[in-house]
């Protein structure tokens, strides 16, 4: 289970609604026009918030599995989705389990999700992700950078993890990767597009009005028929 409190609740809960939350990355939009060339339909987007991807994802014509630990962004994505007639499936979901049978989805959209938790919970997470995938099925998956400005901030709870105090994302864990550590996260996977250093929308001010720009980790993995060692 992903280490969550009240405070971190919150936390969780101001992040989905801002507005730049609201905000979807350009390189999941891209990934889904190459889904669609590839003939794929169904997609996961694991820790949906509220629809900043599943949204769009939809409105694209792709049949969207909407997870997420918060109900009230569930609700919120629901509403949406019936008013506007969207095909989206809303689960509750609290990682690293994933309520999805095995082998039952083509791709996996994940941005910014499951660095939120301690190594052992985030492999797990991706353990997951590799049982629920079709063979051949995709996963674009973003996650916090070394670089990050919330790195070496707050509490340290084990290597390169953090209960961060700072920032938009304050009173909640992440874990931060370098290239090397992306990658062997994810060597259960074939790269598909390697792993890209890209800078976020979310910015910090410090009190003497410096501005710190939030960075991250991008890459596209594919799920072989054949187990990596």
């Amino acid at each position: 289970m992903f280490d969550m409190n009240e405070k971190s609740n919150d936390a969780f809960e101001n992040i989905i609604f801002s507005p730049k939350a609201q905000e979807p990355y350009p390189c999941v939009l891209e990934f889904c026009d190459m889904l669609k060339r590839e003939g794929i339909n169904r997609v996961c987007d694991l820790g949906c918030g509220s629809g900043r991807h599943a949204i769009p994802m939809a409105k694209m014509g792709l049949t969207v599995i909407a997870l997420d630990m918060s109900r009230k962004a569930l609700s919120f994505v629901e509403k949406v989705a019936y008013e506007e007639n969207l095909n989206i499936e809303t689960l509750y979901c609290n990682l690293p389990k994933i309520p999805l049978a095995s082998s039952s989805i083509d791709a996996i959209v994940s941005t910014n999700v499951i660095h939120h938790a301690k190594l052992k919970a985030i492999n797990e997470t991706i353990s997951e992700m590799h049982r629920v995938l079709t063979p051949g099925g995709y996963a674009l998956v973003t996650v916090f950078s070394k670089n990050d400005y919330r790195n070496n901030t707050g509490e340290q709870i084990e290597t390169n993890t953090f209960y961060n105090t700072i920032g938009t994302e304050k009173n909640t864990i992440h874990h931060f990767f370098d290239n090397d550590s992306f990658v062997k996260a994810f060597n259960k996977f074939e790269i598909v597009d390697a792993p890209k250093e890209i800078i976020s929308l979310s910015t910090y001010t410090d009190p003497n009005g410096n501005i710190f720009k939030g960075t991250l980790f991008k890459g596209i993995f594919k799920k072989i028929s054949i187990n990596k060692k």
